[in-house]
């Protein structure tokens, strides 16, 4: 239920977690525990910082926009409601139309300036959006007739929103209640709703474009996607937020002016609570905007108790002067910086990671099947989870790189030996287990013991037949995406038989080194490993036999597979019957998956994406950073 709320994005960590908490708990009770009016006025201040500063991440985090126009739609929502409270007089109506009208100006000007101004690059954009927004300012100092100018403008709101409105003379807890209250929680529970739905669109399948867009624009652009309009879509939605935020303000000062709303001392303060939580986090918002929102109320308070209590230290009293709260309030920022580069969130999720020591894979044995199953398990239980699945005379290990990639990404990783290689059993009935009918049953009986109500597949040559066979079968709807290493639903059959001679025929030597030098020829087609990954891979692919000698760690009977069912890999009706996202990777010089192959893939069933990998054959090693962020990206764009 949580998971469903919260968007799957769950905090990922306990002390990141337990202080959100708190925050939330801490909101949520303002009247309650913090009495007087200074301290309802900062939550107050702090719940339109939340929907504002998260809004601006979705721009700036999420998809990698600076803008300086945001306070220039926080100012419109604001304005919303003022000019129609004052024009209309104090009734829903008006708020609502207020509101709406805010909205439909928000939007048109978000488009018109995305469109505009979307295609330029980094600072010219930003300076576009200063532009336009000091132009927004003087347009609203200068039309005192509808703004009020300089002077702004006071209005009413609805009598059960304002403070002469008592729900009951008997005070609750010590609490008035009384539309003041009411007007709180209005603003409470609407801050909520709408960081939640702000949740939703980050980790929706645009808002994983979105962060796609963000680490690589080019890439993006390469694989499919519109990036102006995404981006453009990304403005729209983050300056619709800001009205809300400006409108939730207006509602609670009864008062706009452009001081309070256009000022770009506002955008100043949305930057930096957005450093200070975290870029790319929306839980940075609601820890920044508390954190800084608290210290710039109270900070003058406690300067004033410190100068007072250090009065036989005059340099000392001196310095802790309350007239130099700005001085202090820029200490604590530039620490803040210097100890949480990443933000407050990104510093605890991080240390979390660490701490628990996600980065390290733990090797887990299961019984899937009536059959020992070991596979390595990467990151966090509670994270999104990848299913990485390795080629057929290969190991789970050959996936080390991309799960330490993707755990740096925040997933769970899953990389399992099949049946009959690496550390799983081998089969006692190797005419019926060896194929992908077994190996897919094997897949979903791991899925279902790991609990994964929904995963990606990432498959390597045998391994995306597997994915393929499964997605389609009984983990359709389950499995989010599909990316298969040199695989297709057709395969060349010279390169079957090429296989199926060196891997039936597996090779005994008496050293490791001379396994080693066998590899590295065999696999050359895996295109570029580092001398340190080809020893890990000659490692974790050796077995010893009893005579003391070694060779390649898998039975050989699972060449029979070929044999026995010649036409296991024929999967063309298989691949079109698949709804999911597929993206393909086929090596540049592959002799098994022919490019007839992978064009006829790009027309018919999902109508997969697929990218070349230059200087590969069958299969590309997924070990180097371009192969690496191509399948991150893929999967970061899909719920």
């Amino acid at each position: 239920m949580l998971q469903r709320i919260l968007s799957a994005d769950l905090p990922r960590c306990r002390w990141l977690a337990l202080l959100l908490v708190l925050l939330v708990a801490a909101l949520a009770l303002t009247p309650f525990i913090f009495p007087g009016v200074k301290a309802l006025n900062v939550a107050a201040k702090v719940l339109v910082f939340i929907v504002l500063v998260a809004s601006f991440d979705l721009l700036l985090g999420y998809t990698g926009i600076v803008s300086f126009a945001h306070t220039m739609f926080f100012g419109i929502g604001a304005y919303g409601i003022a000019i129609a409270t004052t024009a209309m007089g104090p009734t829903w109506g008006a708020l609502a139309a207020g509101v709406g009208a805010a909205l439909l100006l928000s939007f048109a000007l978000a488009l018109l300036v995305g469109l505009f101004s979307l295609r330029v690059r980094a600072i010219f954009f930003a300076m576009i959006t200063l532009a336009v927004a000091s132009a927004f300012l003087t347009l609203a100092s200068q039309l005192h007739e509808i703004t009020g100018g300089e002077d702004g403008l006071t209005f009413k709101v609805p009598e059960i929103l304002s403070p002469s409105f008592e729900f009951s003379e008997t005070p609750f807890l010590g609490v008035s209640l009384d539309g003041r209250l009411l007007c709180y929680y209005l603003l409470f529970f609407t801050a909520v709703i709408l960081f939640l739905a702000l949740l939703r669109i980050v980790n929706s399948p645009f808002g994983r474009v979105l962060q796609a867009i963000r680490e690589n624009e080019f890439r993006a652009e390469a694989i499919g996607y519109r990036v102006v309009v995404y981006r453009t879509t990304s403005a729209i939605l983050s300056a619709l937020f800001a009205c809300l935020a400006g409108a939730m303000l207006a509602l609670w000062l009864r008062y706009n002016g452009p001081d309070t709303s256009l000022s770009f001392e506002i955008m100043m303060d949305v930057l930096l609570i957005v450093v200070i939580g975290g870029m790319g986090t929306l839980y940075g918002a609601v820890i920044g905007a508390s954190l800084f929102l608290v210290a710039q109320s109270y900070l003058q308070d406690l300067l004033r108790l410190g100068s007072e209590a250090a009065t036989s230290l005059p340099w000392l009293s001196a310095l802790l002067s309350p007239d130099r709260w700005l001085l202090w309030l820029g200490v604590l920022f530039v620490l803040s910086v210097y100890y949480f580069p990443t933000g407050v969130v990104g510093r605890l999720r991080a240390s979390a990671l660490n701490k628990g020591g996600n980065m390290k894979p733990v090797s887990s044995y299961m019984i899937c099947e009536r059959r020992e199953i070991h596979f390595m398990d990467w990151g966090s239980a509670d994270s999104p989870a990848v299913i990485a699945w390795h080629g057929l005379a290969r190991t789970g290990r050959d996936m080390d790189e991309l799960a330490e990639h993707l755990v740096k990404h925040g997933y769970r990783v899953i990389c399992p030996d099949t049946i009959g290689r690496g550390l799983s059993q081998w089969s006692p009935d190797p005419i019926s287990e060896y194929q992908l009918s077994f190996y897919a049953r094997l897949a979903v009986s791991l899925v279902e013991q790991l609990n994964l109500a929904t995963f990606h597949w990432v498959g390597t040559s045998m391994g995306g037949a597997i994915g393929t066979v499964a997605a389609a079968g009984a983990l359709r709807g389950r499995c989010l995406s599909l990316t298969l290493n040199d695989n297709g639903p057709d395969l060349a059959a010279p390169a079957i038989e090429r296989i199926k001679a060196y891997a039936g025929n597996p090779p005994v030597f008496d050293r490791v080194s001379e396994l080693q030098a066998f590899l590295r020829a065999a696999y050359k087609p895996f295109g570029w490993l580092s001398d340190a990954q080809w020893t890990r891979l000659t490692e974790t692919s050796t077995r010893r036999l009893p005579d003391g000698r070694v060779t390649p760690h898998y039975d050989p009977a699972i060449t029979g597979q070929l044999i026995h069912h010649p036409h296991d890999y024929d999967l063309w009706p298989v691949y079109d019957s698949l709804s999911l996202p597929v993206l393909c990777l086929r090596g540049e010089h592959s002799d098994l998956l022919l490019k007839e192959t992978t064009d006829a893939m790009q027309r018919r069933g999902p109508k997969a994406r697929v990218i070349e990998i230059s200087g590969c054959g069958h299969a590309p090693a997924l070990n180097t950073a371009d192969q690496l962020d191509l399948i991150s990206q893929f999967i970061a764009s899909i719920a």
